[in-house]
């Protein structure tokens, strides 16, 4: 299945990756690292990972604490956001709730 990335997921993904990179270089490719695994195994069983809202579904890293919110249409995985799990919730929500027309195409395969 093909990925596509809500612009409010390559946000996430920068400055989470970011974060970790100003603490420790290794670490920022570290994050990358689990974030490209979580992507595969979205890829590979989308519909394993639990509901969180209606047709909205969280698949959690192993080893950082965030999580993909994605959702499956037809053959594509659209990643709405990386969420922080220890952050408030709601903040993902508003982000998500802007236009479809936001995605770009995955450079993972």
């Amino acid at each position: 299945m093909m990925l596509d990335f809500h612009a409010k997921a390559l946000a996430d993904i920068e400055q989470a990756e970011a974060y970790y990179r100003d603490k420790l270089p290794a670490l920022g490719l570290r994050f990358i690292s689990d974030l490209e695994q979580t992507l595969i195994r979205v890829q590979t069983q989308p519909m394993l990972f639990r509901s969180v809202m209606p047709a909205i579904r969280k698949c959690r890293f192993k080893h950082f604490p965030y999580a993909l919110l994605y959702r499956v249409k037809s053959q594509q995985i659209q990643i709405m956001a990386v969420i922080h799990l220890r952050k408030d919730p709601n903040d993902w929500v508003i982000g998500i709730q802007e236009p479809a027309a936001r995605y770009a195409a995955s450079p993972v395969s």
